[in-house]
């Protein structure tokens, strides 16, 4: 777990979502992760980073978000916060089964779920949490024409209305507003009219 500012608090594969995510928008982070050894193209990190200034942001009335005020955010983040010392998809590979099975723990958990794949992107993983969650109405999805199971994705997400962004040029701030479009964001927003 990792207090990245007053408002939001991350978690890894591993970590046990607690007592202080009680009250937070919990949202889970699933899809491909960086294929690119330099971290380059770690799109959990830029997300987590962009969160944070929006939730910070929203503290001031005069520039922040009024959607995102006065939220606590919990991010279950499926990439582990240090590369896997043995990445052997095996059920005898306790890192394999402990990823695996936090990323599932967190979905069940999540308010909201981004689904985000790479392009370049074949890892099996991201799929099946894909299917798993398809019908639960609370993921969104990113995801670019060029990944290899595009056409299996965008019939997914239109038979099961799930929003689908295009792979270039999507934000952080589209991405939260896309989820706070969702059922169980709708329940969190509080919004009362001054009488």
């Amino acid at each position: 777990m990792e207090q990245i500012s007053e408002n939001v608090i991350v978690y890894y594969p591993g970590d046990v979502v607690g007592e202080e995510a009680t009250g937070s928008v919990k949202i889970a982070l699933v899809g491909s992760s960086s294929y690119d050894p330099s971290g380059a193209y770690a799109w959990e990190q830029k997300f987590i980073e962009g969160v944070a200034y929006y939730a910070d942001r929203s503290m001031n009335s005069k520039t922040g978000l009024v959607m995102f005020k006065n939220l606590n955010y919990a991010i279950l983040c499926g990439k582990p916060a240090n590369p896997l010392q043995n990445p052997e998809m095996s059920v005898d590979n306790p890192e394999f089964t402990a990823k695996t099975t936090s990323n599932f723990d967190f979905c069940d958990q999540a308010d909201g779920i981004i689904f985000n794949f790479l392009k370049k992107s074949q890892a099996p993983a991201p799929l099946l949490l894909f299917g798993n969650y398809a019908q639960s109405q609370k993921m969104i999805c990113r995801c670019p024409a060029e990944y290899y199971a595009y056409p299996m994705v965008k019939l997914m997400c239109e038979r099961y209305q799930i929003p689908l962004y295009p792979g270039k040029m999507v934000s952080v701030l589209l991405m939260l507003q896309g989820l706070f479009t969702l059922p169980a964001f709708q329940q969190v927003q509080q919004f009362n009219l001054p009488e």
